[in-house]
């Protein structure tokens, strides 16, 4: 998983260097209305990193957001088909009895006799796409959520 994760934040740091520096190459006359990126730009797999890899990550990240900014030019991350959870996840946050909302402590004892299942159950397997899918009409988008990553907070604004 490890491998994956930094394989994931170095396609993601090189696509970002590349389009800065394709914005920051670009003739003074000429000015694009944003640079997109295919994917978050959410650096949460940082979280489980090393304190180095993270801050060496967040220097490169934050220079190439900044050579962009400096020309005025956004860069923005588009998620086509997410398969995030994370809207699905905060409801079933909602849904949870147990003490704390924590599955890994509470929720592998369904194996035991007295075992109830929680309000969550059948929910493991559904998208955010999904949910919004059958609440949403085509052209409409829901409310805009913002992300609570820790991450985050270490990264200037």
């Amino acid at each position: 998983m490890l491998f994956r994760s930094r394989v994931a934040i170095q396609r993601l740091l090189s696509e970002v260097e590349v389009l800065a520096n394709e914005i920051d190459s670009l003739p003074p006359s000429v000015t694009p209305i944003l640079g997109l990126v295919d994917g978050t730009l959410l650096l949460w797999v940082l979280e489980n990193e090393t304190e180095s890899f993270i801050q060496e990550t967040l220097e490169r990240f934050q220079a190439s957001l900044e050579m962009a900014q400096r020309r005025r030019v956004p860069i923005v991350g588009y998620i086509s088909e997410p398969q995030s959870r994370d809207v699905v996840n905060s409801l079933r946050i909602l849904a949870c009895t147990m003490p704390e909302p924590k599955c890994d402590t509470y929720c592998p004892h369904r194996l035991k006799p007295h075992y109830q299942t929680p309000p969550c159950a059948g929910t493991e397997r559904i998208s955010d796409a999904d949910l919004f899918g059958k609440l949403l009409s085509v052209g409409e988008r829901s409310a805009l959520f913002g992300s609570g990553s820790k991450i985050l907070k270490r990264m200037e604004p």
